[in-house]
């Protein structure tokens, strides 16, 4: 991996995540990412820096003060258990 390839990862991790912690700052984001990218300045293998970054930039913002993933919430929630028809939920199947 060369170092072009490893900046273009780690801005793309920076994307990722502001969109899943978008109470959380950009700022403080790409900040945190990139302190946690400069301890892997001196690894000679650079394969998996951006994905190791990721990881503990995650672990540390899941610790942030407002952090509050962006979660999606599945159509079955959102419209309730009957798909939003008014009908009443199928009883669940029966188990032998």
């Amino acid at each position: 991996m060369t170092g072009d390839d490893e900046s273009l990862q780690v801005e793309q991790v920076i994307e990722r995540l502001i969109a899943r912690y978008p109470s959380v700052s950009a700022g403080d984001i790409e900040y945190t990412v990139r302190i946690i990218h400069k301890r892997f300045d001196n690894g000679r293998i650079r394969d998996f820096v951006p994905l190791l970054v990721e990881k503990a930039a995650r672990r540390d913002l899941e610790n942030h003060p407002r952090a509050a993933p962006c979660v999606t919430t599945p159509v079955a929630t959102v419209l309730g258990e009957t798909g939003g028809r008014g009908l009443s939920p199928l009883p669940a199947p029966m188990l032998d």
